[in-house]
């Protein structure tokens, strides 16, 4: 039986983590409650500071719609979620949560819905973009990400030799391992937790 989940520790020094930008743009999966706002997921379940949420987040997609208040928009299980910092021209001003020209895209702005979830966990997916990935993606890594085995050996037997000669610690489960003894393993498990750290 496979068991449902593991967890990989990876210690590596803070210039090699520009390479999990592409995981984060792609989408990475953040575990969580599923009955609480959009901020409070962001900011409890992926590790983002509401003060960068404010500051530095300034475009928000919920499942491909625009969102405005953050407080509002409820997550609901394998949502979808794209973050990027203030995008250049109309259609970044467009876009804009809160922004002066919002009531443009009534079309494609989130509106609420009713979700029927009480004390209820469930994963979302978030996606990273321009320069919030230098931003907020280390604190999205070193607070933990969820990923499919196969997508992250892929990711992990594409890193150069100096990623690894830079790696001070690496654990799966908490034991202990060198590099090349978990690239050549097969991870047994449903979905892995990553958490990055320097």
């Amino acid at each position: 039986m496979t068991p449902m989940s593991s967890q990989l520790k990876i210690t590596v020094a803070r210039t090699h983590w520009a390479r999990f930008s592409l995981l984060l743009q792609e989408g990475v999966w953040i575990k969580g409650p599923l009955n609480i706002s959009l901020e409070q997921f962001l900011t409890k379940c992926a590790g983002i500071p509401k003060k960068d949420l404010t500051d530095l987040v300034q475009t928000v997609f919920l499942n491909g719609q625009t969102v405005d208040d953050l407080t509002k928009a409820q997550v609901a299980n394998e949502d979808i979620i794209a973050l990027s910092a203030s995008m250049p021209g109309l259609l970044g001003a467009t876009l804009r949560k809160g922004g002066y020209y919002a009531g443009l895209r009534q079309e494609i702005s989130h509106h609420g819905r009713d979700l029927e979830v009480a004390d209820q966990n469930g994963r979302v997916r978030i996606k990273m973009f321009n320069i919030l990935l230098r931003q907020l993606g280390p604190g999205v890594l070193a607070h933990g990400i969820w990923l499919e085995p196969d997508r992250l050996q892929t990711f992990l037997k594409d890193r150069s030799e100096d990623f690894w000669r830079d790696c001070s610690a690496l654990t799966l489960n908490d034991q202990a391992l060198i590099p090349q003894a978990l690239l050549s393993m097969k991870i047994d498990a449903a979905q892995i937790q990553l958490i990055v750290s320097d």
